[in-house]
């Protein structure tokens, strides 16, 4: 009677170990329970009960050329372990002085006999497919044999001490029998690449794999091949990087059916960190190997996210965004370089100008930069209204600044110069940095960074290039399209007013936006009680104000400092704007409620965030937690809106074959470069995508532009 079952096989035979000892190579088909029937084909003995349990564990393979195969092997001591490979049989013995490797043949003939130094304690052996074999000792020191000219010799050698759980195995992934069985399977395979695609690590749960292209060669490339393809089914961490990577490199970007990065950004995204050490703590209760993490993560993240309601935020706009933004980020935007110098170059003579003119006022040369001269200039000796004092000198920030506008001439020429010196540093400069060489600038998307689900550009940052400034329209022209292409710019109006009167479901509001009138007149007439053709530019200035103010909880003092009234007229407008919009009023007070009493906001696409700051004893934190109450569901209710956008927009350009690649978003705004035929086409996409992303009560609508920069187009 068998002792245990046989080990995996490949081809016609497995190995056994019988109760007594003897390890038997047996055929398929035969029945083991059945002595008479058992086909001997390989024995000898194994001496100790410890060495008996470690020869299950034991992948073997043996696939002579006949079909039949009669051995026994004469062995003249006890070997300690023992595996079966397409060219025979390894034995391994610990001596005294040294360690004894035999290697038999298929047809029972010796092969090779060597002796190893007896500093290596190996405790498994593994057949490598077709290859050699790999020792594995107690200490998690692995040493790979691998064939050269008919005999087994070291190869490498790697160390995974430390690793709770780790099952060393080396396959050739050319032989498509190994393909067939590690990789195209139903299951997912964990994925971690380590310092870029040279060595990654793959776990698909039942084993670890460590690969590089040091130890494969040639068949890396082709295992990559594979393995980033739609056929292999995977999971990954922070996999719009890895795209990115892969698409540096030519290779696939297919496959890929879940991201814990992005699963645990979803399920708290405020936490700020999401490496695996932490997320194997937070939610396996101890670390692993990193492809064992995201292996062991995938359905304890997917549950979560299903009973919390995200699942489906997740798998229609989170990850399929991954592959977009990584084309997004690999296409990169094209700058005029030579434009961008000349610009620097203006700006360090206007600096040079305002620099004197500033010494001038203060009537000697001063460190501009310097808060702690500046303080000394503008308090103590030109004797300004002073702000605070701080314990290194007067407070000279924008705020203290902008509040002593018009007391002296000084004040304006310094915030130019703060200005000026930051678009140079910032953008002129900068920007001349990051070009890379082929003329555009790749910027990088995170999508785990906000807690309202927003993107973030940085390296360099896109997103907040000064919109309203001339000099932040002299910059968008910097950014231009290919020769025989063009830019077309596509941004929402007005969508988070818009969302604001659709989520607060205040008739008032959503009937000036079906009407199509300018929302900002409307209010400013309900708020001033003026007939709306009567409205001045003022009163519209200051309606907008307020617009936008309410959907980020903008309090009385706040909006006078905006708007530069006293607070009394500014609290009036805004109790004669609740006054008129019942709906808002209604919401910001049912939403702060629903808020204190679930711990959390949602948008209307299930984006979840906690706000602990509710529940504070602090009063400013406990504000704080009320205006993000009021926001999240609007500003992340857009963020959502414009990344399904994306996807959608994306999938229409591809599907329809064109050249058009997206190239950037900013906020509620999409940039694609297209060739000047299809400009048109592109513009009827993005306008159609964008604004039936949704159907709410209010329409959502889109202004699309197209210009050879993006200034132009903007």
């Amino acid at each position: 009677s068998l002792r245990y079952p046989p080990s995996p096989a490949c081809g016609r035979f497995a190995a056994a170990l019988r109760c007594l000892g003897r390890v038997k190579v047996l055929s398929r088909g035969v029945n083991p329970r059945n002595s008479d029937m058992c086909q001997k084909l390989l024995q000898f003995p194994v001496s100790s009960r410890a060495e008996r349990r470690c020869l299950p564990r034991l992948r073997g393979h043996l696939v002579p050329d006949a079909d039949s195969l009669e051995l026994i092997l004469s062995y003249e001591s006890t070997p300690t372990l023992v595996s079966t490979s397409e060219g025979g049989v390894l034995a391994f013995e610990r001596r005294e002085d040294c360690l004894r490797l035999v290697q038999f043949g298929a047809d029972g003939g010796l092969v090779q006999e060597s002796l190893l130094p007896r500093d290596f304690e190996p405790d498994a052996l593994t057949p490598v497919t077709g290859e050699g074999w790999a020792l594995c000792d107690e200490l998690g020191r692995i040493q790979v044999f691998l064939e050269e000219d008919g005999l087994y010799v070291p190869a490498f050698s790697c160390d995974v001490s430390g690793v709770p759980g780790y099952e060393f195995q080396y396959y050739s992934y050319s032989d498509p029998s190994v393909q067939e069985r590690y990789l195209l399977q139903d299951g997912r395979l964990g994925l971690v690449c380590m310092g870029g695609l040279d060595t990654l690590t793959l776990c698909d749960g039942k084993a670890c794999y460590a690969l590089s292209w040091a130890q494969l060669g040639d068949d890396y490339n082709a295992f990559l091949r594979l393995l980033f393809s739609d056929r292999v089914r995977k999971a990954g961490h922070n996999i719009k990087d890895l795209m990115r990577a892969l698409l540096a490199e030519g290779l696939p970007t297919d496959g890929f059916v879940f991201d814990t990065a992005l699963a645990a950004y979803l399920l708290d995204a405020t936490a700020g960190n999401y490496d695996l050490p932490r997320l194997a703590q937070a939610y396996l209760g101890g670390e692993a190997p990193d492809a064992q993490t995201v292996w062991a993560l995938q359905p304890v993240l997917r549950e979560k996210m299903d009973t919390l309601g995200m699942l489906p935020l997740y798998t229609d706009i989170e990850l399929p965004l991954c592959p977009v933004l990584a084309r997004m980020e690999h296409t990169g935007f094209l700058v005029d370089r030579k434009a961008l110098y000349d610009f620097g170059e203006s700006l360090t003579s206007a600096i040079e100008q305002l620099q004197q003119s500033i010494w001038a006022c203060a009537g000697e040369p001063f460190n501009i930069q310097s808060p702690k001269q500046l303080g000394h200039v503008l308090f103590d000796q030109l004797m300004l209204p002073a702000g605070k004092k701080t314990k290194t000198g007067w407070s000279t920030n924008a705020a203290v600044l902008e509040k002593l506008r018009g007391k002296h001439p000084i004040i304006d020429q310094i915030l130019d110069y703060r200005m000026l010196t930051k678009l140079k540093s910032t953008y002129a400069d900068g920007l001349l940095k990051e070009i890379s060489a082929d003329g555009r600038i790749h910027t990088n998307f995170q999508m785990t960074v906000t807690a309202t689900g927003r993107l973030s550009s940085t390296e360099p940052n896109l997103q907040n290039i000064p919109v309203r400034r001339e000099l932040g329209a002299q910059i968008r022209n910097m950014f231009v399209a290919s020769p025989g292409k063009v830019l077309v710019d596509a941004d929402y109006s007005q969508i988070e007013l818009r969302l604001l009167a659709h989520i607060a479901d205040d008739e008032t509001m959503i009937a000036a936006f079906r009407s199509g009138e300018d929302i900002h007149a409307v209010t400013a007439s309900q708020v001033f009680g003026v007939p709306l053709d009567e409205v001045t530019p003022l009163q519209r200035s200051h309606a907008k104000a307020v617009n936008f103010g309410i959907v980020y909880g903008i309090s009385a003092f706040s909006l006078a400092q905006d708007i530069g009234v006293f607070q009394s007229e500014a609290k009036a407008y805004m109790d004669s704007y609740f006054a008129k919009y019942h709906g808002v009023r209604d919401y910001m007070k049912r939403i702060v409620e629903q808020a204190k009493a679930d711990g959390y906001v949602t948008t209307l696409f299930g984006r979840r965030r906690d706000l602990p700051e509710l529940r504070s004893s602090n009063f400013n934190l406990r504000s704080f937690g009320e205006r993000v109450a009021l926001n999240m569901p609007i500003q992340g209710t857009a963020a959502d809106i414009i990344k399904a956008a994306m996807v959608r927009v994306d999938a229409r350009m591809r599907a329809e074959g064109l050249e058009a690649k997206l190239l950037l978003q900013v906020h509620d705004e999409l940039i694609v470069e297209c060739p000047a035929a299809e400009a048109e086409t592109v513009r009827a996409i993005l306008i159609e995508e964008m604004e039936h992303v949704v159907d709410y009560r209010v329409p959502l609508l889109v202004d699309a532009k197209i210009g050879a920069s993006w200034a132009e187009a903007h």
